[in-house]
């Protein structure tokens, strides 16, 4: 029997500057019968005291464990999911912060219409709290399928526009049934320390029915350089094997036409974003195309094939670049210029 309704796990590394922020919008909540657990990783800084300061005399039900030396997010979070007592499981970032109603949104649809999750929308802000990079349209086609359903939707259409990248996706946009999670042994994959996080969400949902779409912004996120997510290194490229291992478990769930749109669509567009990523962060072109090389990420690229229409403008560039990868950079750094 659970204790609580929900459990929001938070990883903490070295975010003494911005978990204040975040655990006031967590008691900020119109939900009440949750509780919090802090998996700090083995942070340099003050990340703990500066919880326990915040926490102190306020009526919340919290955890807060520490592990003994840096083991990276995938087994934070893990360690938070073994540590949880709730029926249902909420992840919450160290430098994001969540609405007043991010909780009851999403508890309110999972009970109401007895579902396996519920995603409601998230938005990236500035330092100053402004919107930041933000399209009001970003979301339309999973709305837009979500009203001819009721709200409700397959949640294979939701891995498929994953896939093809039409819609904002992030895996603290779900809430997560502990069961399912339990009974399918869905953990991060403590193997890869980049990508690892949408690999679990995908697994997640590939063992679940419908998805209520919660057309309310309850998520925002920040990107700072020292976030427990961020990450810049040339090993980001071989996070292509979270996704080969994702196409076998779509196939033995006889999951095959998203087996291939994992393969023939979202892995391609995974190696070009991270490649045009290290471009953007000054990396070296050698560098980039040489580890490239060596993951025989050139062929992966030329097997792509277009599922929506924004794929066409895609397709061209990557036709582009392969043609003449140097060419492509050059054009790349003059027009970022």
């Amino acid at each position: 029997m659970s204790e609580y309704k929900i459990s929001v796990i938070v990883p903490c590394y070295n975010s003494s500057k911005t978990i204040e922020r975040t655990i006031r919008s967590v008691l900020s909540q119109d939900f009440k019968d949750f509780e919090t657990i802090f998996v700090d990783d083995a942070s340099s800084d003050d990340t703990v005291d500066v919880i326990l300061d915040t926490l102190k005399g306020e009526n919340a039900n919290y955890q807060v464990i520490v592990n003994k030396e840096n083991k990276g997010p995938a087994y934070t979070r893990n360690r938070g999911i073994h540590a949880s007592k709730g029926q249902y499981i909420v992840f919450l970032d160290s430098d994001d912060v969540i609405n007043f109603n991010h909780l009851s949104s999403l508890y309110k649809f999972v009970k109401e219409d007895n579902i396996d999750s519920a995603f409601v929308k998230g938005v990236k802000l500035d330092d100053n709290d402004k919107l930041f990079d933000f399209e009001v349209n970003r979301f339309d086609s999973l709305l837009s399928l979500a009203k001819e359903k009721k709200g409700l939707i397959e949640s294979s259409d939701l891995i498929r526009m994953e896939l093809t990248m039409e819609i904002p996706f992030s895996f603290v946009f779900l809430i997560y049934d502990k069961k399912i999670i339990n009974d399918n042994e869905l953990w991060f994959n403590e193997d890869y320390a980049y990508g690892e996080d949408t690999d679990f969400a995908l697994r997640y949902l590939s063992h679940c029915d419908n998805v209520r779409i919660v057309d309310r912004y309850t998520y925002f996120y920040y990107q700072e350089d020292d976030s427990i997510t961020h990450t810049s290194s040339l090993n980001r490229f071989e996070s292509i094997g979270l996704f080969d291992d994702l196409y076998s478990y779509f196939i033995d769930l006889g999951f095959n036409d998203l087996a291939d749109v994992l393969f023939y669509n979202r892995i391609p567009k995974f190696i070009f974003g991270n490649m045009n990523y290290f471009f953007k962060n000054g990396f070296s072109k050698d560098d980039v195309f040489n580890k490239m090389d060596e993951l025989g990420l050139f062929d992966r690229l030329n097997a792509f094939k277009p599922y929506t229409k924004r794929d066409r403008k895609f397709k061209l560039k990557v036709k582009l670049f392969l043609a003449n990868p140097s060419i492509y950079y050059k054009l790349w750094m003059k027009f970022k210029k």
